[in-house]
C-alpha cells in the first residue's frame, strides 16, 4: 500500500521588525515548500502552529496530502478536524478527509490572560454591520492585507489602509494590522470562496495571547446560507481552549444591515465593497457587487450620503448582469427588488432588477434602445 503524500508544517519562526512581529511557518509539501508569514501591527504574537493547521488544512484536503508537524496544537481544534473535514468534504467531494498527525502527540490546552474582543473588519457591509452591533463589547478592529487585495498593489494598499486607520481613530479603537501570503499558498489548490473562512481563523489564532473573542461577520443570512468557507458550522470549530471564534450576523439581509450602516456617518464615509478594483478605485461602482451595495444604500434611502462610490448608481448596468443564473447572487437581488418595491420610488430601477433577475429579454431590449434615457434615472 502506497504511502498517503504529506505536508509537514515545521516550527513557527518569530522576528521583531521595525513596526511589526512577523510570524512565519515553512510548509513542507510533496509539490516543494513554502514560506507562510504573517506581519502583525498593534498585537503581541502567539506563535501557535494551530493557525499554520487552519492554513493548510483545506489545501491539503484538495490535494489528498495527510498534515504532519512536531509542534503541538490546540487540542480543541484537533478534535474539532474531523468535524470540519466532515462538512468541507460534504460540500464537494473533490476535498478528501485526511489525517492530521501530531508526531509529539503534542496538544497546546493552557489558558490565556487576553481578555479584549476584536472583530475582522474590513470596511464592508458585514464587517460594519458586526461592529456596529457589537460596538459597546469590542476592544479592537483587526484588518488584513493579502486577502481580498494583492500586496503587489501598493496603491490600493495605501488607499485602504488610510481609511481603515481614520475609521478606527474615529470610532477610539485600536486597529490590528495583518499582512499575510496565505492566498499566493491557498489560491494554488483551493477556491477562496471556500478556504477564506479556515484564512481568517489562522489570522485570528495568531491573537490568542491578548484576544479571548473575534468575530468573523457573516456574508449570508441565515434564509440564504450556502456552502461557503466562512459558515455559522465551520467558524466556532476553530475555536481553542482561550479563544471563542463567534460567526456573526446572520440574523440580518444585505438590505437590513445597509438600513444599520445607514445611522452612521464614518460607515457611510468608509463602506468599501468592491472586488475588482479597476485601476486601485475604492468602490468602481459598475461591477455587480459593487452595484448591488448601492441598490442596497438607496433602497434605504442614504445613497446619496455615502461618498465611496466613483460613480451614479446607473440602472441599465444592472440590466446587463444576468445574475439570474447565479442563485446565490439572485437571493440577494430578490432582497434589493423587495425593498425598492416597498419605497417605491424608482419604477426604472425595478425593472432594471426583475431584468436582470428574471432575464428578459424585452426588458433588456427597451433598455438598450433607450440607454442615455435610463443611465441616471435614480432620484
Amino acid at each position: 500500500m502506497s504511502r498517503i503524500p504529506t505536508l509537514t508544517i515545521n516550527a513557527p519562526a518569530i522576528a521583531v521588525l521595525s513596526d511589526a512581529t512577523r510570524v512565519s511557518f515553512t510548509l513542507d509539501t510533496p509539490e516543494g515548500p513554502f514560506e507562510l508569514f504573517y506581519h502583525i501591527r498593534g498585537s503581541s504574537v502567539t506563535a501557535d502552529t494551530t493557525a499554520a493547521v487552519a492554513a493548510a488544512l483545506l489545501p491539503a484536503m484538495r490535494r489528498g496530502w495527510a498534515i504532519q508537524t512536531e509542534e503541538p496544537v490546540s487540542a480543541r481544534v484537533r478534535a474539532a478536524i474531523p468535524d470540519i473535514e466532515d462538512i468541507i468534504h460534504a460540500w464537494d467531494s473533490s476535498y478528501k478527509k485526511i489525517p492530521l498527525n501530531l508526531l509529539n502527540n503534542s496538544y497546546m490546552t493552557s489558558t490565556c490572560d487576553g481578555r479584549r474582543t476584536g472583530v475582522f473588519f474590513s470596511g464592508g457591509m458585514d464587517s460594519f454591520y458586526t461592529f456596529l452591533k457589537n460596538k459597546d463589547r469590542v476592544d479592537a478592529l483587526i484588518f488584513v492585507l493579502g486577502f481580498d487585495i494583492a500586496l503587489n498593489n501598493h496603491h490600493l494598499k495605501q488607499k485602504v489602509t488610510t481609511a481603515i486607520r481614520q475609521a478606527a481613530e474615529q470610532f477610539n479603537l485600536p486597529l490590528i494590522e495583518v499582512e499575510t501570503n496565505l492566498r499566493d499558498f491557498s489560491d494554488r489548490y483551493t477556491h477562496w470562496s471556500l478556504s477564506h473562512g479556515a484564512a481568517l481563523a489562522s489570522v485570528a489564532l495568531l491573537l490568542g495571547s491578548e484576544m479571548h473573542k473575534i468575530y468573523i461577520p457573516a456574508s449570508d443570512s441565515y434564509a440564504d446560507l450556502v456552502p461557503c468557507g466562512s459558515h455559522p458550522l465551520l467558524d466556532p470549530l476553530w475555536s481553542t481552549e482561550a479563544l471563542q471564534i463567534i460567526h456573526d450576523g446572520c440574523e440580518a439581509n444585505r438590505v437590513q444591515k445597509a438600513a444599520i450602516i445607514a445611522q452612521n456617518d464614518v460607515a457611510l464615509q468608509t463602506l468599501r465593497v468592491c472586488w475588482k478594483n479597476p485601476d486601485s478605485t475604492y468602490n468602481c461602482g459598475r461591477c455587480e457587487k459593487c452595484l448591488r451595495t448601492m441598490v442596497n444604500l438607496y433602497a434605504v434611502g442614504v445613497l446619496d450620503r455615502c461618498t465611496t462610490f466613483a460613480v451614479q448608481l446607473e440602472p441599465w448596468r444592472i440590466v446587463w448582469m444576468r445574475v439570474g443564473d447565479d442563485t446565490s447572487i439572485a437571493a440577494y437581488w430578490k432582497e434589493n427588488l423587495a425593498a425598492v418595491k416597498q419605497r417605491g420610488s424608482s419604477p426604472v430601477l425595478e425593472a432594471a432588477i426583475q431584468a436582470a433577475t428574471r432575464k428578459a429579454g424585452p426588458v433588456r431590449r427597451l433598455f438598450r434602445s433607450a440607454r442615455a434615457k435610463y443611465r441616471n434615472a435614480v432620484s
